[in-house]
């Protein structure tokens, strides 16, 4: 399995380690202003992009053959059909590490976030598994 983390480093400039069963790399990857304007993606944060950026290229090329500078110009005049899959690609990732399970519920009517934590500590109290402040005392 290859585990890829990024790390801000400047302005559209970030530091990418990735890692797997064979070792580890470390990489500088540039995202030039043209590219971003051209995806459009001003709903998908710029970490996401990256990480999809490179696991693309991991997956075309494998870890141990990205150069330590990679520059997205240079790999959209190589392999401009790579950099067009670069914002779907993002956009997937993102949509399926962000969305909780549990996020949309089938009762509306059913408590959310701290209306719910309360019920149920209110919950927990009556069946006396948690001692209320009163009994604190």
């Amino acid at each position: 399995m290859t585990a890829i983390d990024i790390t801000p480093a400047g302005n559209h400039l970030y530091q990418v380690d990735i890692s797997d069963d064979d070792g580890e790399s470390h990489h500088e990857l540039t995202v030039p202003d043209d590219l971003v304007e051209r995806w459009q993606i001003d709903e998908i944060a710029m970490n996401d992009v990256v990480l999809a950026a490179v696991d693309l290229l991991v997956a075309r090329d494998g870890r141990q053959a990205l150069d330590e500078r990679i520059d997205l110009a240079d790999v959209a005049s190589e392999d401009p059909e790579l950099i067009e899959r670069i914002p779907e690609h993002a956009h997937q990732r993102a949509t399926e590490q962000s969305t909780p399970s549990n996020l949309h519920r089938n009762d509306p009517d059913e408590p959310s976030g701290d209306e719910r934590l309360l019920e149920e500590v209110k919950q927990e109290q009556a069946e006396g598994s948690v001692s209320s402040p009163e009994d604190r005392r």
